[in-house]
């Protein structure tokens, strides 16, 4: 359906052509353009003596140039095209027009609030995720689903390290200053629940691997409202690195780090996360989902349009639409591999 010009339907819909080919720069840099460089670059390596040490992620040298360059190769291209897509709009667009006192309270009053909340209704997502995959493992007899990053777990203190700052800082200085600061202001100007929704659903798609897909959406609708009600990107960010540094001390740390007491303190920190978990899901979830309800009605409608009408403009553009099926499938493709 094509809108008059001059109303706000118009102007949406131009701009979702934009979403279109962002999602579409998305799914190329998974299928094409990281493929492409990691062949290139290894290509190079191996013309060069020694080179092929770096390719080996049983050395240290080798898992620390390996996990750079898969956090280089995977961000790069998408940071520099969307901000040159975008650029005219993040020109003109204001995060937020609260006065600084108004912002400095968000950030401290809203951000714990809504991380606590995004982290149980990610929990849930993921909880049906693993039924889901569950299910079909015993109706297809398909293969299960390995863990992110398994074939790059950590060997000793020195990986695991690396694995930690890479993941924890590097991961989400470049994912939330792509989604939360380059993809959500534009959509912005139309309403804050439609620049949140839309946002989502490419941070779950990027991902490419449907054990992720519907956690990191539920996660990165969340870091949206958390930016959107904070006025900068910077709480998203210390959200995102605490919710991946407890990933990784309870999933991917090695079962030891040749250092007895460093090892004492991992299992015991892990354990407490756990305990501080199993807390927050149990006594203080109603308290949370009410306070965090309250705080997505406070959410801002600029354009007047309906939000469900909103998001539906933006997914109609058949770019966007085409680019999320295609992410979908190749999403349901990663779920399941071999061994």
């Amino acid at each position: 359906m094509k809108y008059p010009e001059g109303t706000p339907e118009c102007g949406l819909q131009r701009l979702a052509l934009k979403y279109g080919g962002a999602a579409a720069v998305l799914v190329a840099n998974n299928t094409v353009v990281q493929i492409a460089a990691m062949v290139i670059v290894s290509a190079v390596l191996a013309a060069i003596p020694g080179g092929n040490m770096l390719l080996d992620a049983g050395t240290n040298a080798g898992f620390l140039f390996i996990m750079l360059l898969n956090e280089v190769v995977a961000y790069t291209v998408p940071l520099v095209t969307l901000y040159a897509l975008f650029y005219r709009e993040l020109r003109s667009a204001k995060m937020t027009a609260d006065p600084p006192e108004m912002r400095y309270h968000r950030f401290f009053g809203d951000t714990a609030l809504l991380y606590v909340g995004g982290a149980f209704a990610a929990s849930c997502v993921g909880i049906a995720t693993n039924f889901v995959s569950a299910l079909l493992n015993r109706l297809l007899g398909i293969p299960e689903t390995q863990t992110a990053f398994s074939g790059m777990m950590p060997q000793n203190l020195f990986c695991y390290i690396s694995f930690e700052i890479i993941l924890c800082v590097v991961g989400p200085v470049c994912e939330e200053l792509l989604f939360r600061h380059i993809l959500l202001r534009p959509m912005r100007r139309y309403g804050d629940m439609t620049a949140a929704l839309v946002t989502a659903l490419l941070f779950g798609l990027s991902h490419f691997n449907f054990d992720q897909f519907l956690y990191t959406f539920a996660f990165g609708f969340f870091l949206a409202v958390i930016t959107l009600r904070s006025g900068t990107v910077i709480p998203a960010m210390i959200c995102h690195f605490i919710n991946n540094f407890i990933t990784t001390v309870q999933v991917y740390r090695p079962e030891s780090l040749g250092y007895a007491p460093l090892d004492s303190f991992l299992n015991s920190l892990s354990d407490i996360l756990s305990l501080c978990g199993a807390i927050v899901m149990l006594a203080g979830i109603p308290v949370l989902i009410v306070s965090a309800v309250v705080r997505l009605f406070k959410l801002k409608n600029r354009s007047g349009i309906p939000a469900a009408k909103q998001f539906a403009i933006v997914l109609s553009d058949p770019l966007l639409l085409f680019s999320v099926i295609l992410a979908l499938v190749i999403a349901f493709s990663n779920l399941y591999y071999t061994q």
